[in-house]
């Protein structure tokens, strides 16, 4: 029999989620991109990193997708009319966030 009560539901949603990493965890990961790619954003346009984007996104959102990311280009990834440009971008932090997880040692 399930059990649809309010303590069985709450213990269900604090389940550890895959890719979610703790707070600590995350500012290392985010420390370690920041000095893997100089501060600079990881897409090669020269700008500096202003946040961090997820690479996988939505309900499949992973912190070991995180790019270092400029504000332009974070703009750009989320607000071009070019949607061709949307999604190149789309699919290079994608990438990026895959090789910056590659490369993290935990």
């Amino acid at each position: 029999m399930t059990d649809f009560s309010k303590k069985a539901q709450l213990q269900k949603t604090q389940q550890p989620t895959p890719g979610k990493m703790t707070k600590s965890e995350r500012k290392a990961y985010c420390d370690f991109i920041f000095d893997l790619s100089n501060g600079m954003c990881q897409c090669g346009c020269g700008k500096a990193i202003d946040n961090f984007h997820h690479g996988k996104r939505g309900a499949y959102k992973d912190d070991r997708s995180l790019t270092g990311i400029s504000m332009v280009c974070h703009t750009l990834l989320h607000f071009s009319t070019d949607s061709e440009q949307r999604k190149a971008l789309t699919k290079q932090f994608k990438k990026i966030g895959e090789d910056n997880w590659g490369k993290y040692e935990l």
